[in-house]
């Protein structure tokens, strides 16, 4: 390299000598970036180096991949732990709240049936002493026969009063009551006051006597009318609680075997195969719900393996849909109760008039100037109630029996198929060389329904009526009125 100057005179001139050197001989290292850098140098050991490192790096990649996917398992399993424990929890808090009112109900309920026994027992004493005293009356001697014969009709009178009375609490049924009265006055501008009288009876009906019959009076104590109160059903609604989704399946087995040292069949790999392991060999069947296993089996010359060491058998249970239809098992925790009613009012013109109304526990309903509502429902105990269900979207079944090998968590998973997890336990298989055997659980919900008409909604038995409501396909059963106990308010 030469440069020239000019800057002052005589002219400079400088000249720069560069040797050349060979790069390969400046790389002292056997791992290092340069070598990798420079294949030029050593192209088959940087391939081999760069290979490794590739291995290596791809390594770590897949068991940060299997790391994670355990974890994501793990905090799944502890979620579902904790929704249990709560749901538990849930339901023994109720017992627990539930328990100390029913029995208190019950002592309230036996004092008052006494005093109201007592009391009717008074009555018809004070009844037949009066029937005694005017038979008395009927034959004392030295009576004139004017005052004989009024006696005589006063007593006739009286008779019939009473047999009416009896004939009228025959023809309804025995039961508790309570009434109370109301007057709501307000003092017009023109010196007129105007009054609301309201009339509460509380009554409780025993479970062998399901009609009441009341007598309406009006501000002035006179007659208005009768109002008969026949109960015809006691209606239980279900408060569904989802469990899980399923569809219609069949287990399939898809197997491989791989001799030692082909294929996947290299070092601990048959024992470190996992349920959720993705083995090349089954990629077949590897994105269909199931669960992977693998086997040891026999080898050598007499197995047609060139090694003495165990071959493989590796083997993917999954599950093939049978049908489009998605099927959906859930319970009932809590019950909705309601009470259908047919009240029958008859006013003092002998006018009559029917009405069919639903009662739900604790809500005040109003029909033709009666305003009704039940304070509580004394059940007795049902143990259908607590069962489970199965549904396919158009039918009901009681599904205690049954249970799927599939589980679905959302409707979305059931959809898409793929989304689903295969119970481990699904099968049971054994080792048929080359292949394995397996015994796998049945999983064609859509023959269920077929299989068990005796199970599925409405059902009708000895003391319930069960059918599903039309708007959501869920549990509705109608008991007969003799297992429950009512107590309930009525507003005139």
């Amino acid at each position: 390299m030469q440069l020239w100057t000019t800057k002052s005179n005589p002219i400079n001139k400088i000249v720069l000598k560069c040797p050349s050197v060979n790069i390969c001989e400046l790389i002292n290292c056997y791992i290092c970036t340069e070598l990798l850098a420079n294949p030029e140098c050593w192209p088959i050991y940087a391939a081999i180096i760069g290979g490794i490192l590739i291995a290596i790096i791809f390594t770590c990649l897949f068991k940060l991949c299997l790391l994670l996917n355990k974890i994501f398992i793990t905090i799944a399993e502890l979620v579902w732990c904790i929704k249990t424990t709560l749901r538990i929890l849930k339901i023994l808090l109720k017992l627990i709240i539930k328990i100390p009112y029913l029995i208190m109900r019950k002592i309230i309920e036996a004092r008052l049936k006494n005093k109201e026994q007592q009391k009717n027992n008074a009555k018809n004493d004070i009844e037949l002493a009066e029937i005694k005293i005017e038979k008395q009356r009927e034959f004392k001697p030295f009576i004139p026969f004017r005052k004989k014969f009024g006696a005589r009709g006063t007593t006739i009178n009286k008779i019939v009063v009473i047999l009416a009375i009896i004939h009228l609490a025959n023809g309804a049924s025995q039961f508790a009551s309570f009434s109370a009265n109301e007057e709501d006055c307000t003092k017009l501008e023109n010196n007129q006051t105007k009054c609301h009288v309201s009339h509460e009876t509380i009554l409780t009906l025993t479970p062998s006597h399901r009609i009441a019959q009341l007598l309406i009076r009006g501000s002035n104590k006179l007659p208005m009318g009768i109002v008969d109160i026949t109960i015809d059903d006691i209606v239980v609604e279900c408060q569904k609680s989802s469990e899980y989704f399923s569809r219609s399946h069949e287990i399939k087995t898809y197997s491989s075997k791989r001799c030692p040292k082909q294929g996947s069949c290299t070092g601990n790999t048959c024992a470190n195969t996992k349920l959720d392991s993705k083995i090349p060999e089954l990629n077949a069947v590897n994105d269909l719900p199931g669960n992977t296993f693998c086997i040891d089996s026999c080898s050598f010359l007499m197995c047609g393996c060139g090694f003495p060491t165990t071959s493989c058998i590796f083997y993917r249970l999954h599950a093939v849909e049978r049908s489009k239809k998605i099927y959906e098992f859930f319970n009932c925790p809590a019950w909705q109760y309601a009470i259908e009613l047919a009240i029958k009012r008859t006013d003092n013109k002998g006018t009559t008039q029917i009405d069919k109304i639903m009662l739900y526990n604790g809500i005040l309903t109003e029909t033709s100037g009666l305003k009704l509502a039940i304070n509580a429902i004394t059940k007795a105990p049902t143990p259908i109630l607590a069962t489970r269900f199965l549904t396919d979207g158009n039918k009901v079944m009681i599904a205690d029996h049954l249970n799927s090998k599939l589980y679905c968590a959302t409707q979305g998973e059931a959809e898409s198929f793929n989304g689903c997890q295969l119970d481990a336990d699904a099968c049971k298989c054994s080792v048929t060389d080359p292949t394995v055997t397996c015994q796998c659980k049945n999983g064609r919900l859509d023959k269920q329904f077929l299989e068990n008409p005796a199970r599925v909604l409405p059902i009708i038995s000895q003391a319930l009526r069960s059918k599903t409501r039309k708007t959501a396909y869920t549990p509705r059963y109608r008991m007969l009125p003799s297992n429950c106990k009512y107590l309930w308010k009525i507003i005139s």
